[in-house]
Parts: structure tokens; C-alpha cells; sequence
């Protein structure tokens, strides 16, 4: 804690964290700074926290020193500020349309998922009818293959009957004479 805490009305706490196990933490730290202060009966935490570079890490960007970009950024500070206040600034039109395509997109969101709420229960559909529908489906479903199974099996009998009709046609056509022959023998003799 820092000497301007005040118990019960503002604590300031600095911290510096050092990093191991990433690449380069030897090069740099983060320190922090937390203030908590009273407000009334609220508090306000103010969190303030920088980069420190402890090395040059420039030795490790090989840069032609001809380049603008390089010169330009050899003066940039070792010490980069991260800060929760952003300065006020005029919303440009990019950022108004895009709050207000968020909002068109909520609102449609919304009014899907009111449909969504309504249609659920103003159809009452319960798992029973759902499992009855399902099991009436999949009868259906058997008994079709049954039919088409039996179908083919009729198709297959007929087509055995029609192979037995023509071999019977044949046989009767190759013993009619023999049987025509049979019965002029067997009828009797008149002129005997």
C-alpha cells in the first residue's frame, strides 16, 4: 500500500508483475496501479497499468535503417500507459450505423425468439404424442417393406407358375399323340 491510503476512505496499492515462461519476459514488466476510493456510500476502483520495457527490443527486429517506419519508431517511449478513460471523442457515422445495426439485430433477435416462446406453447405438443407420431411413422414404415416383400414373393410365384404352365403345355403336347394313340386302342372293335 502506498503512504496516501487512508483506511476506510481510499487504499492505493501498486504491484509490478514479472513474467516467466513466455517469450522475452525477460525484457519487460507490467506494473499496476489500484485505487479504491470512498464515494458516499459506493466505491470507485480506478485501475491504471503500464508496460515497462527493461530491454531494447529492437536488436531483435532486423530493420533496414534507411526505412522511415524505423526511424519514426526508434523515438517511441519505453513506457506504454494503458488507461481506463478513453478521451471523449465525436461518434463518427461508421460507429452510429454500426449501434444502430446492433439495435435492428436485437430487436429482430427479440422478436424471433417471442415467436419462438409462443408457437412452443400455444401447440402444447407433449413427448407422447410425439413418441405416438413417431411410432406410427416408423409402423407405417415396417409394413411398407413387408408389402413390398410380399409383392416381390407374388411376382416371383407367378412367374414360377407361368414356367410350370409352359412346361405342363409342352409335356401335354408332346404325349397327346401317344394318348390320342392309347384311346383308339382301348375303344372296342366293331369289326371283329
Amino acid at each position: 500500500m502506498n503512504k496516501c491510503s487512508k483506511a476506510g476512505a481510499l487504499y492505493s496499492i501498486e504491484c509490478t508483475s514479472e513474467n516467466a515462461g513466455i517469450p522475452y519476459a525477460d525484457y519487460f514488466s507490467v506494473q499496476a496501479h489500484y485505487c479504491l476510493a470512498r464515494r458516499g456510500e459506493r466505491a470507485a476502483l480506478a485501475l491504471y497499468g503500464h508496460v515497462k520495457y527493461k530491454k531494447t527490443m529492437w536488436p531483435l527486429v532486423k530493420v533496414s535503417p534507411l526505412s522511415p517506419v524505423a526511424a519514426a519508431s526508434v523515438a517511441l517511449p519505453t513506457t506504454t500507459v494503458l488507461s481506463p478513460r478513453l478521451p471523449a471523442a465525436q461518434p463518427s457515422r461508421a460507429t452510429t450505423w454500426l449501434a444502430l445495426v446492433l439495435v435492428l439485430l436485437l430487436a429482430v433477435n427479440a422478436v424471433l425468439y417471442w415467436k419462438l416462446y409462443h408457437t412452443d406453447h400455444t401447440r402444447n405438443m407433449d413427448l407422447n404424442h410425439l413418441h405416438t407420431s413417431f411410432i406410427r411413422y416408423e409402423l407405417r414404415f415396417f409394413i411398407r417393406i413387408k408389402l413390398l416383400a410380399w409383392r416381390d414373393a407374388l411376382d416371383r410365384t407367378v412367374a414360377h407358375l407361368v414356367q410350370t404352365e409352359q412346361a405342363l403345355t409342352k409335356l401335354l403336347e408332346t404325349i397327346k399323340p401317344a394318348l390320342e394313340k392309347a384311346e383308339q386302342e382301348a375303344e372296342p372293335r366293331d369289326d371283329l
